[in-house]
């Protein structure tokens, strides 16, 4: 259970990394 909260963790945080790279803030 908890392996799978660090999965989803994992998840979220490589998702938003690739939505900085494709939509950068200035």
């Amino acid at each position: 259970m908890l392996a799978k909260a660090a999965e989803h963790l994992r998840l979220e945080t490589t998702k938003e990394a690739v939505n900085q790279q494709l939509i950068p803030k200035v």
